[in-house]
């Protein structure tokens, strides 16, 4: 959807490179993944791209094909919008109680503007009136498909995303794995307007995706990693600990150990075939000392990659990476087309997001 919940349904995490169960290509085989687009008010928001440079397109810095599969980029604004608000009632947020539909654009607007100003004002500039006002748009269109009856309303999950939306927006510009961290919050947000279409139906917005109720399921227009079914509900799975989970060839992309996980093969790697089964377990920690599995850099989980035997913070946007290695990248994606350079971190908000008047990179 084109509102706030974007954000929380995201095509933010079209950056994430799946690095553990869900067909990690990481050190050796599988795809670089799919380009991903950034469809409007879909999932994707206004970055999910490859490469992306503009908020609402995706980029095309993204390669399909190879049979593991990472997302794309994770250049240009993730999109914000309107329909959940930020902020409890602890934090000058609005009543934790439940908001009946009628006043939800108009008593979630300032609090939205007021949670994105910091980050707009580092990125961009800043005008509350505009914003409030795109932000109020981007809201009546949403509580209109609920008039429509083409989606419902459940305010009890409105808390748990503005939460994880909170958090998002005061990093401004998250790494993959504060995304995997906030990943309750986000499919908390999907849960706030329901649609009916199953897995695999024609979408173009996440309210349009009937939802889960595996807490472990997040279903969206096009999948959060943005690599399968691009225009089609698709689910995505965080693994808790424990959970059976595969790399390589063949693993299903769609499915990725919890953050703080990696998928531990070592029982597996011996038979050579791909791909191998495993199970989501803490991952070494920082500093510490770390093996390839199977070829695959898996062990440190996202956010850090094994350099030299140590698990090493991920680079940052700009810095060298290895061709396919996207583990090495914080954005969880390293572009080949950029002379093998990680790509940006997403962008939590637009210029006209933030009202700007601009119609640069951020615009949306």
């Amino acid at each position: 959807m084109k509102t706030f919940l974007r954000l929380g349904t995201l095509g933010l995490l079209g950056g994430l490179v799946v690095v553990a169960c869900g067909g990690s290509e990481f050190s050796g085989g599988g795809g670089a993944g799919s380009g991903g687009t950034g469809a409007s008010g879909g999932s994707a928001g206004s970055s999910a791209g490859a490469g992306g440079t503009s908020a609402g397109t995706g980029g095309s810095g993204g390669t399909t094909g190879g049979s593991a599969g990472t997302t794309g980029g994770s250049a240009g604004s993730a999109g914000t919008g309107a329909s959940a608000g930020v902020g409890g009632a602890t934090d000058g947020g609005m009543d934790a109680g439940l908001l009946d539909l009628s006043e939800f654009c108009s008593a979630t607007a300032d609090l939205y503007c007021d949670a994105a100003k910091p980050c707009c004002e580092q990125l961009f500039e800043f005008d509350q009136a505009a914003c409030r006002s795109k932000y109020l748009t981007d809201c009546a269109a949403e509580v209109a498909r609920v008039a429509a009856t083409t989606t419902t309303y459940h305010p009890e999950f409105v808390q748990q995303c503005q939460d994880g939306l909170q958090t998002l927006l005061g990093i401004c510009t998250p790494t993959a794995s504060q995304f995997l961290e906030n990943f309750d919050g986000l499919r908390a947000c999907g849960l706030v307007f329901q649609g009916q279409n199953t897995q695999g139906e024609s979408c173009s917005t996440d309210s349009e995706c009937r939802p889960s109720m595996d807490p472990n399921v997040h279903m969206s227009c096009g999948g959060l990693f943005q690599v399968i079914g691009l225009g089609k509900c698709q689910r995505t799975t965080a693994l808790p600990q424990g959970s059976n989970c595969e790399v390589g060839a063949n693993a299903p992309n769609n499915e990725i150990c919890r953050a703080g996980l990696y998928c531990d093969i070592r029982a597996d790697v011996e038979v050579g075939k791909e791909p191998y089964q495993g199970t989501c377990q803490p991952a070494v920690e920082p500093d510490q000392a770390c093996e390839l599995l199977g070829g695959f850099d898996v062990q440190c989980g996202l956010g850090h990659y094994c350099k030299e035997g140590k698990c090493t913070l991920a680079q940052a946007g700009g810095e060298p990476c290895e061709q396919g290695k996207h583990e090495q990248c914080a954005s969880g994606y390293c572009n080949l087309f950029a002379g093998n350079t990680c790509l940006d971190l997403v962008q939590m908000v637009s210029e006209k997001d933030c009202g700007a008047s601009t119609t640069g990179a951020g615009a949306n």
